[in-house]
């Protein structure tokens, strides 16, 4: 990975918002926006706009079904950013 990419990847995950989202799609698999939304409490605008960041650097996928959005992290992700969390989470006990 080169540093750009990095920096992209650090980036997206240096918000507090688009960090729930991640630990609410590793907890519940697949969302909508809409659900989401009404989770963390936040804008559909909003959400749609960290689901798109976090679409953008390739840390969720999207899938449209009928009228909604459903978004997941990939499964070649889950463990890696599972860990990387952790990491972070106990670091700062």
């Amino acid at each position: 990975m080169h540093i750009k990419e990095l920096e992209k990847l650090f980036k997206t995950l240096g918000n507090k918002r688009r960090l729930r989202i991640i630990k609410l799609l590793l907890n519940d698999g697949e969302i909508t926006v809409s659900d989401v939304a009404s989770i963390i409490k936040l804008s559909l605008k909003a959400t749609s706009k960290h689901l798109l960041n976090l679409f953008n650097a390739e840390i969720v996928e999207k899938e449209q079904r009928s009228k909604n959005v459903y978004y997941k992290i990939p499964k070649h992700l889950n463990q890696p950013i599972k860990d990387l969390i952790s990491h972070i989470h106990h670091s700062h006990e």
